[in-house]
């Protein structure tokens, strides 16, 4: 019998310091879970795992409440190096499947910062199994939510949402739901492509580069930021961006939106590193206190600038 792995990662954007001396901001996973589901479409063993993240004290309560997690569990928890040992032994050899590819980022970036050493079989080649399952129910709509899926495959969704464990159930249940459904759709789930195509090969390898690079001015810096997708830190939605501003040259800022958690503040720093050139990266944090009055303080003095312009 052929069996795949589903798993969920639940994460937090949280700052890491680099060697300059300046913080970025990644995706911090917190908790993760897996199912292993059958060819059949039984669910026969499942995983779930709490991850130590570097500082427990920076998560904001928000995001705690939405992922239905403590501070005091967290600070206790297994460290990365340990759950992902832990992770790999329960994948095995099998493949493995997420709802969407922002968890597959999600664990690329932790695997980077925390656990290099550990990459040895070069990480785990994830999958999304969000495209086969619109397919195979019909769905056009892009990027659908789990729970709207879980409604067309008329499937009560779990009462405890963005919980690691709740999440991969729920998407197995809708993989057997095509399974029972339509067997043919649902086959490369446990027969999935050996190797990558060269057309996507050759993609990954040109995102990665452009991740990686530097610029010759701040500003060019700033403007690969902007080019980036942003996600909500509490339920991975992408977000809604305003107007970016620029408080000076090596800087900006601007307003984000989730329609379910509400504002973020996000603020992009350029820095310039040893060889002269410059890099950037993008931090959200919750609009309020110290972010909020930095924003509307950046945005009086903009208002005031164009208005001076206009005279």
């Amino acid at each position: 019998m052929k069996d795949c792995i589903i798993a969920d990662f639940e994460w937090c954007v949280t700052p890491h310091p680099n060697q300059s001396g300046y913080f970025f901001y990644f995706n911090e996973i917190l908790s993760a879970g897996a199912v292993r589901l059958s060819e059949s479409g039984q669910i026969t063993d499942r995983f779930y795992c709490l991850i130590r993240p570097e500082n427990a004290d920076f998560i904001h309560p928000t995001v705690l409440s939405a992922l239905h997690l403590e501070r005091k569990a967290l600070a206790f928890a297994k460290d990365f190096a340990s759950f992902y040992a832990a992770f790999l032994a329960f994948v095995g050899e099998l493949p493995v499947y997420t709802w969407g590819c922002a968890d597959q980022s999600a664990l690329n970036q932790n695997l980077k910062i925390k656990a290099a050493a550990s990459r040895t079989d070069g990480g785990i080649k994830m999958l999304d199994l969000q495209p086969l399952l619109c397919r195979g129910f019909g769905v056009s709509m892009p990027y659908p939510s789990l729970s709207t899926l879980l409604e067309i495959a008329e499937l009560k969704a779990d009462s405890v949402r963005h919980n690691a464990l709740a999440d991969a159930e729920d998407t197995a249940r809708i993989a057997a739901a095509l399974l029972s459904r339509d067997p043919d759709a649902a086959a490369p789930l446990f027969t999935p492509r050996p190797r990558k195509s060269e057309h996507k090969a050759r993609a990954e390898a040109r995102a990665r580069e452009i991740s990686l690079r530097t610029y010759e001015t701040p500003a060019a810096a700033l403007d690969a930021v902007r080019k980036q997708r942003l996600f909500c830190p509490s339920c991975k939605r992408a977000l809604g961006l305003g107007t970016w501003i620029c408080p000076d040259e090596e800087s900006r800022i601007a307003l984000c939106a989730c329609e379910r958690c509400g504002k973020f503040v996000c603020e992009a720093h350029a820095a310039k590193g040893e060889d002269g050139k410059f890099a950037a990266a993008a931090a959200l944090a919750p609009f309020e206190n110290e972010a909020k009055e930095r924003y509307l303080a950046v945005r009086r003095a903009e208002r005031q600038k164009q208005a001076e312009e206009k005279e």
